[in-house]
């Protein structure tokens, strides 16, 4: 292994250390915010929904909530598997 590929592989390494560290500390910030603006985001439904201003509201609710959850659910987390998405991308 030559000098080159020893510092390319050094690098990689200091820069995943460097990627997962932020990203981690990114998400950790921004896990309370959306979590209150979602909060607030079903706090209206409900309200339009007890002044029955939504149709359907059992059908609506739980597609609501399902998506909510999911998306929340992968959004926030998604940082902990930052690490094996970007290892399992394609090299070009």
């Amino acid at each position: 292994m030559g000098f080159f590929a020893s510092f390319w592989a050094w690098l990689n390494g200091q820069l995943a250390a460097y990627i997962g560290t932020n990203t981690a500390l990114v998400a950790q910030a921004l896990e309370p915010a959306i979590v209150a603006l979602a909060t607030v985001y079903l706090m209206v439904w409900g309200y339009l929904q007890l002044t029955g201003r939504v149709e359907e509201p059992l059908v609506t609710g739980l597609r609501r909530l399902i998506t909510l959850a999911v998306v929340l659910g992968c959004g926030l987390r998604m940082w902990l598997y930052n690490s094996v998405l970007v290892d399992s991308w394609p090299a070009r």
